[in-house]
């Protein structure tokens, strides 16, 4: 069953893009909303809504956020699109840019405080870990957040 639906998405006439999705899905922590794939990979709300109908089977939305439904789905997408570090470091970096680019904006959101630094580590880029987590505005931001139980102070 599983191999047939994803036999079925990666024949869709769009794969590549449909590919990208699925990697940036498979990277992030808790997933990735449609305005982050739409703004990341530059697709309209027409094309999204596609790649959502061709994704469906796949993928669970939670709290705005999609994830891969089936762990399976994480292995053959490693399998199938991520299969040396040069392309897994570039997906990751494309969800890196994005949200350092709301980081510089002094967007200090939910997605921004966990998925940046977890990305980060993700990809053992420690000086660019280091330089976000002692920037003073981020820093206060995670203190201040729903998120800062997750901090062993």
């Amino acid at each position: 069953m599983l191999f047939d639906v994803l036999l079925l998405v990666l024949l869709c006439h769009n794969h590549r893009l449909v590919g990208n999705v699925l990697c940036l899905i498979n990277v992030s922590k808790n997933g990735v909303s449609e305005k982050e794939i739409q703004e990341v990979l530059g697709v309209s709300g027409e094309v999204f809504c596609q790649l959502f109908r061709w994704l469906g089977p796949l993928v669970v939305v939670r709290r705005g956020l999609m994830s891969l439904q089936y762990e399976g789905c994480k292995d053959v997408v490693e399998f199938v699109y991520m299969s040396n570090a040069a392309v897994f470091e570039g997906v990751c970096r494309s969800l890196i840019g994005y949200f350092d680019g709301l980081k510089r904006r002094k967007i200090f959101n939910s997605r921004v405080l966990e998925e940046l630094p977890w990305l980060l580590e993700k990809i053992h880029d420690f000086e660019q870990l280091k330089d976000c987590l002692t920037n003073l505005d981020f820093f206060e931001a995670v203190l201040t957040s729903p998120i800062s139980h997750l901090l062993k102070l």
